[in-house]
């Protein structure tokens, strides 16, 4: 500060006694900037050459002979304090580190100025303040005891011509941090010991204002650095670095070269390798991450490490659960090629259960991962992680997609949406595709995969029938038409093919049934029970080409609770309950051809329970529709059906006039 003071105080002599000029030329130069307050305030002493009250010889009581003068302007407020009433007070002086003439001068002024406030007790230091002044001042306080003669005395001190050593190695030992920490840079800076000059001051203080804005600006400081604070030597250009560091990934190596103290190497390879890491460099990372310093830098070298993690960065699955640990405590999302690397690691040992919470939300970008995540679904059954998968899959590759789609091991709703997926494009594997569609009994997908490839009908007849007897009737009402043909194609291939490889045994032979084809039904006995079995062989005889049709409600009954209590797929129960669904039509066409009222009533009723059933069949709607033309049967479920999804149609007209009849509204089902 006293060099600073002395450029400033040196201008004083080009302003003469002109009091508007010396206060303008003072604060010319650039070092008043970098002076404090307390510093500028001791300055204007010498520019408004203070001097010592006189004292009035006439008077009793030895009080100033300057009359007292009013502070502020007629009928205005006080006098607003200046800068040469921001001096600093004397508790603080006297525990001030600053030079001994500087508390010195400080306490000269604020005695006189403080007047009858001033405590005696604050005397005793002026004596050793004077004898440490003695040994030798700063050039400055000779030129402000010239120009404010308050503090004359300070001329009469030895003038210091030895520059002050400050050891600054202690100050930058303290760089411990990462220097993109700008709370931690900012108190490091303004503790700066160095011997800077102006311009090198200047520039720092710009910084430092910058960092204080709570907004700073590192990509400018490189130019507000140039030239005072660039190409530094010795161990000032550990400043340097640490101010390039705080914006930059520059290899800044270089400037470590010019730092001689030894007791600064293990911190300059320290911020090394933080730079380097930062640049992308995995050179030193097994050592980066296995450091076990407690310092800020230490903590900055672990995590930037860490953040840096690239797939072959080989370590254990707990240093790798420490690696996310740290990175989250830190407010940084993991990289998901750790999060990978974690998850594979844990699956290693055996510590599959340990991986969910860390597969949430992760994105699966190659075969690996899927696999890995298509194992861990396998074993837990968790829907995070199908969750996971599905969004993998919405932005993977065809090959990808495909490995999925094959993959024995994925719940078939995923293969499914892999199979979806690919069935619009031309791939080649239809086949494979049907075969999903199958498993999964996605009666919608295999309908769009038979109609696009019309000739695989003949080759797959059970799972074409598959369509015919499961397809729900919203869906299949438009495509009537097509299922008709597609149906016949089927029965005719039928007697020629063997059991489907990919559908369970039962479930083709009750495909085979409901064509009129009945076939070996071993593998259906295997799944019920007696009373179900006894039901079933009912069911068989009145299938056939001589049967009647009719089977007993009771027995129906039996056949619906032993297919409830029996181990099914998913498949082979919606075919037991098309079964069952064309059971009850039957009867109900029986009782309405019997001419018997009460139970031309009940076939009414269950027709309607039918018709409305959620997902109802296309087979149980077109049925009760031939029932309607065939008997005048009135259904109002099966009209609003129409109403909901085929309104208008034909057939919607017949049933609404029949409805009417049946009401007497002759003039409506005529309009119909």
């Amino acid at each position: 500060m006293e060099d600073y003071l002395l450029d400033c105080v040196e201008q004083l002599q080009r302003a003469g006694d002109d009091s508007g000029r010396r206060k303008s030329e003072i604060q010319r130069p650039k070092a008043w900037n970098l002076l404090n307050k307390e510093w500028k305030a001791l300055a204007f002493l010498a520019v408004n050459q203070a001097a010592p009250e006189s004292i009035d010889p006439d008077s009793s009581n030895g009080k100033s002979a300057r009359p007292n003068r009013r502070i502020g302007r007629r009928g205005g407020r006080g006098g607003r304090s200046g800068l040469q009433d921001r001096l600093e007070s004397p508790q603080s002086v006297i525990r001030s580190k600053e030079s001994a003439a500087y508390r010195l001068a400080v306490l000269i002024a604020q005695k006189q100025k403080m007047g009858a406030s001033w405590k005696d007790e604050w005397d005793e230091y002026f004596q050793s303040l004077r004898e440490e002044c003695e040994t030798g001042v700063h050039p400055v306080w000779e030129r402000m005891a010239r120009e404010a003669p308050l503090i004359a005395e300070l001329g009469r001190f030895p003038i210091s011509e030895k520059e002050q050593n400050i050891d600054a190695g202690d100050w930058l030992s303290q760089a411990d941090f990462d220097p993109r920490d700008s709370s931690a840079l900012l108190s490091w800076l303004e503790s700066c010991t160095l011997q800077l000059d102006v311009h090198q001051a200047s520039s720092l203080q710009k910084i430092t204002r910058d960092l204080r804005s709570g907004k700073p600006r590192p990509q400018k400081w490189k130019l507000w650095m140039n030239p005072s604070l660039t190409d530094m030597v010795g161990d000032y250009a550990f400043l340097e670095f640490m101010l390039l560091a705080a914006g930059s990934n520059e290899q800044l190596s270089s400037i470590f070269d010019n730092i001689d103290s030894e007791n600064l190497q293990d911190l300059v390879k320290s911020q090394s390798d933080l730079m380097s890491l930062r640049a992308g460099s995995t050179e030193n990372w097994q050592e980066a991450v296995s450091n076990d310093g407690e310092d800020r830098l230490a903590k900055a070298i672990r995590i930037e490490a860490w953040k840096n993690f690239q797939t072959g960065n080989t370590t254990d699955a707990d240093s790798l659960l420490s690696g996310i640990e740290i990175l989250e405590n830190a407010g940084i999302e993991p990289a998901d090629s750790l999060s990978w690397a974690v998850i594979s690691g844990l699956v290693s040992a055996n510590r599959g259960a340990e991986t969910i919470a860390i597969l949430e939300g992760l994105e699966i970008s190659n075969e690996e991962e899927m696999s890995i995540a298509i194992n861990l679904i396998s074993e837990s059954g968790d829907s995070s992680i199908q969750e996971s998968i599905l969004k993998g899959l919405a932005k993977s590759s065809d090959e990808l997609t495909l490995s999925v789609m094959r993959n024995t091991s994925a719940p078939l709703s995923i293969r499914k949406k892999a199979a979806q997926k690919l069935s619009t494009k031309d791939l080649g594997i239809e086949e494979e595709v049907l075969d999903i569609y199958t498993l999964s009994a996605d009666v919608e997908g295999l309908s769009g995969e038979f109609l696009s490839h019309p000739e695989l009908v003949s080759k797959y007849p059970h799972r074409a029938l598959l369509v015919w007897h499961l397809i729900p009737a919203e869906q299949g009402v438009s495509i009537m038409q097509e299922l008709e043909a597609m149906r016949k194609s089927a029965i005719l291939g039928l007697a020629e093919t063997e059991n489907d490889e990919v559908m369970t045994a039962s479930s083709s032979s009750l495909i085979a049934l409901l064509s009129g084809n009945p076939s070996s039904m071993d593998a259906v006995h295997e799944k019920l029970d007696s009373k179900g079995l006894e039901a079933l062989n009912q069911v068989r005889a009145a299938l056939r080409a001589d049967g009647d049709g009719l089977v007993e409600e009771n027995r129906i009954e039996r056949l619906e609770q032993s297919v409830k209590d029996a181990n099914l797929t998913y498949l082979e129960r919606s075919l037991f309950d098309v079964l069952i669904s064309a059971l009850r039509l039957n009867r109900a066409t029986m009782d309405l051809q019997s001419g018997v009222e009460e139970r031309g009533d009940s076939a009414l009723s269950a027709l309607g329970a039918l018709c409305s059933t959620e997902g109802v069949e296309l087979r149980t709607i077109r049925f009760a529709t031939d029932l309607v033309l065939e008997h005048n049967a009135a259904i109002p479920d099966l009209e609003m059906w129409y109403r909901q999804h085929d309104n208008g149609s034909s057939n919607h007209q017949i049933i609404r006039a029949t409805i009417a009849v049946k009401k007497g509204d002759r003039v409506n089902a005529a309009r119909s």
